[in-house]
């Protein structure tokens, strides 16, 4: 709400760039200078260029010298009867009753000019002034392409991007992201354009946050202040840190960077001290200190009330009054504070709020003897509940769907390329090989041998290298195989949750799921990975498999002290398919307790890995598979001996495993072992692959 204030207030007056600190005030002293000595439209011009120079988003904007520039602006535009000044001073100005009126002149203008710019700045700031926003955007955004406007292109498509995504429609919502993510890279923005990219940092992070993906969120945030100290821009995104740090339980970071925040506040940012304060005081919520947080509720209350503001800010500090009190104990003080906010959280369409004011409400009535209101207010809460979540099971699924799509499409136009440039490389080769004979013809015998013993010697080491560039990239493909494995059995237990109706343990298993999934993402893009990586992985996955399988199984993972597990590579997801094979066809067709065991010890720069189970056995197993309707191999172990032979191929090493049954003292079956032999490297830069 306060950023489409400050945009609908700020950005749209004109179209001239916006500046740093310091810049800004070099501009303003240099603009002023040049004011006497214009006339006419080139004086219009400077006018605007002042009020948007005055208008920046950074901490200390001058509203009332922005209001005075663009008023001049419009006198001078229309004694003159300079028709561009006048639309972009009537924007300017589109506040209050005549918005709208100035607005539709505006528009008139800037079709009688055909001004595609004009028109797209018309239409972003129609756009703000109305809920149904899309339509006007999507028409701004095609005006700002249409005159080249890379600043205004970038403003549309973050809003669009935010309104998309605020609805529900994350597929378009990452159609207009994606095309933020190019827009922010141009060169030709201007510093106006650059403080807009912030907002694109600001959103992406936020979208993150809302699908639980709090280290995504902070990564933005940090590239996001990268940018803005690259470009000079006025301000960064350390305040939306703070509630990514709060989130995600990381309190004395949140402190941290609150307290450095206040530190470098300018006078307008402590002139509004109201809207930043609750983030301190849900930081002493969540640290328990809970009178702290009742000082800063009921201060920011009071500045609240004497600003006249009755809008979500408000609402903020009623529900950390309310929180507090509620965890005191003193849930009759607590219910007025509550009450008031659900009135201001409904009427200003606030989901969250209104979800957490709901509970809190829920357990005070409870708490008070009132059964039938602490009733209403909890239906009330799972209701919300259900609605937020439906929203962020959408956000997570798309969200997966694009990262698999994109490291699929990336990964066959990588091998793709690498096939053009051999097929290349041997049309080349053929010509220098064609070119050497002819010459040889004509030069000695003794030079004719050495030029072709040097050709062919190139031809066998270039080929040689573009061989195993393009192995590199059937292991690739091979790793990015494995993905759809993993999410086929991840998603066949989410939607057995989700059909008998059980929420809650889809909700936890899904966020397991995609903690496991960005892992396997991220592994899959890598050559080697560190053994300490792969291990987290696989432990992740194994409760993720006792989680589905209701504790049917325990499993233990022991190494050697001699083990560095930071400073071993090997390639990824090697351990996990001889795990999964255990659990699936040993494990889960034994009626007893079972268990599987990991140990890993080095020798001879060699890991030696032992998965033991005290399944059914290989026969017993191979019984109850042809008995089942599936009975496919597993693809897991055969995407692994692919890998293993070219991993073979390419080093002439040993890296194999073995398979064998373990026999009780009695001859009989009692379990089955695998023997991983996997030659490793401590190199790290081998980890990264081109």
């Amino acid at each position: 709400m306060r950023k489409h204030f400050l945009i609908t207030l700020i950005s749209l007056i004109c179209l001239f760039p916006a500046f740093s600190q310091d810049a800004r005030t070099e501009r303003i002293d240099s603009l002023k200078k040049q004011l006497p000595h214009l006339h006419d439209s080139a004086k219009v011009d400077l006018l605007l260029e002042l009020a948007k120079v005055f208008g920046t988003m950074g901490p200390n904007p001058d509203f009332d010298s922005i209001h005075k520039y663009t008023v001049a602006a419009n006198t001078e535009a229309l004694r003159i009867r300079y028709l561009k000044g006048e639309a972009l001073s009537m924007l300017g100005l589109a506040q209050g009753k005549l918005a709208e009126n100035n607005i539709k002149q505006a528009i008139s203008i800037g079709e009688k000019l055909k001004d595609p710019k004009i028109l797209g700045q018309c239409y972003l700031v129609r756009a703000n002034r109305q809920n149904n926003r899309i339509e006007d955007l999507r028409k701004a955004l095609a005006y700002f392409e249409l005159a080249d406007d890379v600043d205004g292109e970038l403003e549309a498509a973050v809003a669009l991007s935010d309104e998309y995504t605020s609805n529900g429609e994350y597929e378009e919502g990452f159609k207009y992201y994606d095309s933020c993510a190019q827009l922010v890279k141009h060169p030709s923005l201007t510093p106006w354009g650059r403080e807009m990219a912030l907002w694109y940092f600001v959103h992406i992070a936020e979208l993150y946050s809302r699908a639980g993906d709090y280290p995504a969120s902070l990564h933005f945030c940090r590239q996001g202040n990268l940018y803005a100290q690259q470009y000079r821009v006025a301000w960064n995104l350390e305040y939306t840190m703070i509630d990514k740090f709060t989130q995600s339980g990381q309190y004395d970071s949140a402190l941290y960077y609150w307290k450095r925040l206040e530190s470098r506040a300018s006078p307008y940012v402590l002139s509004v001290r109201e809207v930043w304060i609750g983030q301190l005081g849900e930081i002493y919520l969540k640290q328990k200190k809970y009178d702290s947080a009742l000082k800063i509720a009921k201060e920011g209350i009071d500045l609240c009330k004497k600003q006249k503001d009755t809008g979500f800010v408000l609402a903020g500090h009623l529900l950390l009054a309310a929180k507090a009190y509620t965890e005191m104990k003193n849930y009759k003080t607590a219910l007025p504070y509550a009450k008031e906010c659900l009135v201001l959280a409904k009427k200003n369409n606030m989901l969250a709020a209104s979800m957490d004011v709901c509970q809190v409400l829920a357990k005070i009535y409870h708490q008070l003897g009132n059964s039938t209101n602490a009733y209403n207010y909890l239906t009330e809460y799972y209701t919300l509940k259900d609605s937020s979540q439906s929203r962020q099971f959408l956000l997570k699924m798309y969200s997966l769907k694009k990262q698999t799509e994109d490291q699929k499409k990336t990964s066959q136009i990588q091998l793709l390329n690498k096939e053009n440039q051999l097929k290349d490389q041997e049309l080349k080769e053929q010509a220098i090989v064609r070119n050497s004979l002819v010459a040889g013809l004509v030069l000695v015998f003794l030079l004719a041998v050495v030029i072709f013993r040097n050709v062919s010697l190139k031809r066998k080491k270039e080929k040689a290298e573009l061989q195993r560039n393009l192995t590199d990239l059937e292991m690739q493909a091979l790793r990015a195989q494995m993905n759809p494995h993993f999410i086929f059995n991840c998603l066949s237990s989410i939607n057995r949750f989700i059909y008998k109706n059980d929420n809650k343990t889809a909700s936890d298993y899904l966020t397991k799921f995609s903690r496991l999934i960005r892992m396997v993402l991220l592994h899959s893009q890598k050559r080697l990975v560190p053994l300490e990586d792969e291990l987290e992985m696989l432990r992740l996955y194994l409760d993720m498999e006792r989680f589905r399988f209701k504790n049917g199984f325990d499993y233990s993972i022991t190494t050697t002290n001699t083990i560095d597990g930071g400073a071993i590579f090997i390639p990824p997801l090697l351990l996990q398919p001889f795990c999964e094979n255990a659990i699936w066809h040993g494990l889960m067709n034994k009626e007893e307790h079972g268990h599987l065991s990991i140990s890993i010890s080095e020798r001879d720069k060699t890991l030696y890995c032992t998965i033991a189970d005290n399944g059914v056995g290989r026969e017993k197993a191979a019984i109850f598979r042809s008995k089942s309707v599936e009975k496919e191999k597993s693809l897991g172990l055969k995407i692994t001996s692919a890998r293993l032979a070219l991993l073979n191929g390419e080093t002439n090493k040993g890296t194999s495993y073995e398979i064998e049954d373990i026999l009780d003292e009695r001859g009989n079956v009692a379990g089955t072992k695998v023997d991983l032999r996997i030659m490793y490297k401590e190199n790290i830069v081998e980890t990264e692959h081109a």
